[in-house]
């Protein structure tokens, strides 16, 4: 006796969850989706469909493909860089779209460049085969063949006057002049220990831009005379005079020390171009020159005491005790080492008296800049990261060009075990420099910088050194796609070969288990690039791959878009190739992409059509051995246009198709309540709609152990608040026989 059948029954679809298709879509919770595109499931009841993308906003010139992009911000300024296939590059203002071109074909190799963002002023790019570069929106200065600093291989003694470094090519150079401490000539009396004295201005005739020299006391007799003492600031100028030997401060008086005047830094002017080779430098000033002379007005009369050399036109004469009389502008004729010289300032002193053109035994070296090229580039701690293969290079501190190890650059290279390859990514978040390869993540934090340790006389004994932790978090997890990449919330987001992982603190772990199902069918010979956007006032992880759809048949572009525990996806601009994040609006995350040759915004534009897709699970209705019969569905939605969709009722067994349209018919009667027929001008019947929230129910049939939708739809601005069926179980135990 066949068994009876239940009364008929309702199922509701409200309590909207996000995607999961790691599991057969018959067996997924009740209020998950099997797919759902191009709508978020925002809440319950509440799945909205997003807006879609925008025209093209701008057009790379000449046919020109991109391959890659992200934005930088330069003076308050926010700007796509879009890197082609020829090697060029261009900067395109994300609010007037105007373009300016960065490097002209060649500039790049073409296939990997790579950039980070220097404060608000400057990108800063490093190139697979180029090298080193930095853009601050107008000028594109190449490192690569340049001089980036000098080192002083020895400063000299006895320099009253910053002598001239030159080198051949287009560099130019400008040396300073500091102090070291030679001896204690007088002790004075009444100091203590700590006195901190400094070179007296008067003594130390008054100049524009020098630090006076200070000298701290280390030890006295009981008088307190002064029996030991350093140099604690070496002064720093262009110019000074040696025999000044007069400081003041402290609680003492009298002391006076000998003081040796040497070469304590090089300054690049102009880092030249072409170099092949670090220059080789000259130190000008060759010997000491002792002269007497008189003035005469703006003459001046010179005859050569002992040593050196000629007075030479540029040359800074200094009179002792008194100070800069002026420079050499031009001379007249003379024989053994007397001739008249004319000054370039007009001085009245006393006659004979004596002048000195000191400083002898400097010498300094010429360091090229980055030659290096590399895959990866990171600002962290106010430093330039720049990575190749398994080595780091980091520059001076506060400094975006220097790389001498001698002004506290540096490098290292990660020798350890639990990095298998190269460095894939150094990224720079939560105060942390992450050094991301394929099978691990190690951390850079920490960085400072030693303090020098000096002799009594004040001679270096142990220079500054950068330090700093780098440590392993986790050897294990890593990526090869360093373009997925991305911060989100206070997570290090990263897509890999077996799913998306999420790095919080020293903890990995994989976020994307609902993706399983269709996770193989990415195709990982693609890069994936990720970001991150607002939809809806929600932040959102955003990630695009290449899908080849075993549903469609095709291979296309779709976004993975995560947020609260659920997934969904986007189909925006077809063929894209690369997605970035971008900030035009100051404070609100907005994610662009090009399909190689054009600028697009996605989840832009509110009035477009998108098609959409919305796949339930296939419901047993708490019993899968029963056959279920369906015979109504329900559609509620809120939207401003009708909105119609194509429903698939779907079964173990087929699928059914039927057309709903969420927007109530309206009736018209005139005051007969006669209807009325509206027509356009073709003499068609016009259908109207009521909009807002909209209940519609259609009539539908189809038979199986397990039911669910199947709902396709392009309008826009569709809020979806509920999917309904009613249907009645049949049979039980259907089946075929085994």
């Amino acid at each position: 006796m066949a068994e009876s059948r239940d009364t008929k029954k309702n199922h509701s679809l409200r309590n909207f969850k996000g995607v999961n298709t790691q599991a057969d879509r018959k067996v997924i919770d009740d209020d998950e989706f099997a797919w759902l595109e191009n709508v978020i499931p925002i809440g319950n009841g509440n799945a909205k469909t997003v807006y879609g993308p925008s025209a093209a906003l701008y057009a790379l010139p000449g046919g020109k493909t991109c391959y890659y992009m992200d934005e930088g911000n330069i003076n308050g300024v926010s700007y796509m860089f879009m890197f082609c296939t020829d090697g060029s590059a261009y900067q395109v203002n994300l609010l007037t779209f105007a373009q300016t071109v960065v490097g002209a074909a060649g500039t790049f190799s073409g296939t990997h460049t790579r950039f980070a963002q220097w404060k608000n002023e400057r990108i800063v790019l490093i190139d697979v085969s180029n090298g080193y570069f930095d853009w601050d929106g107008a000028t594109l200065t190449a490192y690569k063949g340049t001089v980036a600093s000098v080192n002083v291989v020895n400063g000299g003694l006895g320099y009253t006057a910053a002598p001239n470094v030159t080198g051949s090519g287009s560099a130019t150079f400008t040396a300073y002049i500091g102090v070291d401490l030679a001896g204690v000539v007088t002790a004075g009396t009444g100091y203590w220990v700590g006195d901190v004295l400094t070179m007296d201005a008067a003594a130390w005739f008054p100049i524009t831009g020098f630090i006076l020299p200070q000298i701290t006391v280390s030890s006295v007799d009981a008088s307190g005379a002064i029996t030991g003492a350093n140099i604690s600031t070496i002064g720093y100028g262009q110019t000074g005079l040696a025999f000044h030997v007069h400081f003041i401060g402290g609680h003492g008086s009298g002391a006076t020390f000998n003081l040796n005047e040497r070469i304590v830094s090089v300054s690049v002017n102009n880092p030249g171009s072409g170099y092949t080779s670090a220059p080789a430098l000259n130190v000008g000033y060759f010997g000491l020159s002792f002269f007497t002379g008189t003035i005469s007005g703006a003459t001046l009369n010179v005859t050569i005491a002992t040593l050196g050399t000629p007075i030479a036109i540029g040359q800074t004469i200094i009179e002792a005790g008194v100070g800069n009389l002026g420079t050499i502008i031009a001379y007249g004729t003379g024989t053994g080492g007397t001739g008249t010289y004319q000054l370039s300032a007009s001085y009245t002193r006393p006659t004979p008296f004596t002048m000195i053109a000191t400083g002898t035994g400097g010498s300094v070296t010429a360091n090229l800049s980055i030659s290096a090229s590399g895959t990866s580039i990171g600002t962290y701690a106010g430093r330039v990261w720049i990575a190749s293969g398994r080595s780091i290079i980091f520059s001076a501190p506060n400094s975006y060009s220097n790389f001498d190890p001698t002004q506290l650059a540096g490098s290292l290279v990660m020798s350890d075990e639990t990095m298998k390859g190269s460095i894939v990514r150094l990224f720079s978040a939560n105060d942390f420099l992450y050094i991301i390869g394929q099978n691990s993540v190690n951390v850079i934090s920490n960085v400072t910088v030693t303090q020098p340790v000096y002799s009594t006389t004040g001679a270096l004994l142990i220079s500054s050194t950068t330090i700093f932790s780098n440590t392993n978090i986790t050897p294990s997890i890593g990526t090869t796609m360093g373009d997925s990449v991305v911060s989100y919330y206070r997570s290090i987001m990263f897509a890999t070969d077996y799913g998306v992982m999420s790095l919080t603190g020293s903890t990995p772990q994989k976020i994307s288990d609902p993706l399983d199902g269709m996770y193989q069918n990415i195709d990982f010979t693609q890069p994936i690039s990720g970001g991150v956007v607002v939809i809806f006032n929600i932040l959102c992880l955003c990630y695009l791959v290449k899908y080849n759809d075993p549903v469609a048949g095709v291979t296309r572009q779709l976004l993975c878009l995560f947020f609260n525990k659920k997934w969904y996806f986007s189909s925006q601009v077809e063929g894209m190739n690369f997605i970035a994040t971008a900030y035009p609006v100051p404070d609100v995350p907005s994610v662009w992409a090009t399909n190689g040759t054009s600028l697009y915004k996605l989840f832009s534009n509110s009035t477009g059509a998108v098609s959409q897709i919305i796949q339930s699970k296939l419901w047993d209705m708490t019993d899968p051995l029963v056959t279920k019969q369906v015979l109504k569905f329900g559609l509620e939605t809120i939207s401003s246009l009708p909105s119609a969709l194509t429903v698939n009722i779907d079964t173990d067994v087929r699928t059914t198709n039927y057309s709903a349209t969420g927007g109530s018919v309206m009736l018209w009667y005139n005051n007969l309540n006669q209807p009325i027929v509206w027509t356009n001008n073709l003499s068609q019947p016009i259908t109207w709609y009521s909009t807002g929230y909209v209940f519609a129910r259609k009539d539908v049939s189809n038979v199986g152990n397990y039911v669910g939708i199947t709902g396709t739809a392009t309008t826009p601005g569709v809020t979806y608040v509920g999917f309904h069926l009613q249907y009645e179980n049949r049979t039980p135990w259907t089946g075929t026989p085994f």
